[in-house]
């Protein structure tokens, strides 16, 4: 099922700052030694990337919630896309669960989490870009079905 316009570039856009945003914050934390580690400018951009990533995280899943019954739903129903869209949410599942474990567990599960979380979050542009593809080879070959 192709996405409609309208949530398409919300998702593109809440998307695209929500990587930024924590890439941003990563970049700045591979910078901090433990002098700066709650002073500084690489502090100050780690803090508030932080904040906004978490915003943006919360816009996010909103768009995510707006895709379930108009896109995943439909389109796991008649089996177009599955595998690529099966490995995504389950990406987006992932992401979502290490980020909460980032704020509301111990150390040891908030270092595990992290490490996942960041992982997951670099690559996800990859995840993003491989269903899109895919779907849009599934409709090519749905429309010329000799190719």
């Amino acid at each position: 099922m192709k996405i409609p316009k309208i949530y398409r570039r919300s998702l593109y856009i809440s998307m695209s700052l929500l990587f930024l945003t924590g890439l941003v914050a990563w970049i700045a934390y591979l910078g901090i030694s433990p002098e700066t580690e709650t002073t500084g400018l690489l502090y100050l951009i780690r803090s508030t990337g932080l904040k906004i990533h978490g915003g943006m995280a919360m816009i996010v899943l909103i768009v995510l919630g707006a895709l379930i019954p108009n896109h995943i739903v439909k389109s796991w129903k008649i089996k177009k896309n599955k595998p690529s869209g099966t490995i995504l949410v389950s990406v987006l599942v992932v992401l979502i669960l290490t980020g909460y474990f980032l704020y509301y567990s111990d150390e040891v599960l908030r270092n595990i989490s992290s490490m996942i979380h960041i992982a997951l979050g670099l690559l996800f542009p990859v995840f993003l870009v491989g269903h899109i593809l895919s779907s849009r080879t599934y409709r090519h070959k749905k429309k010329n079905p000799r190719i």
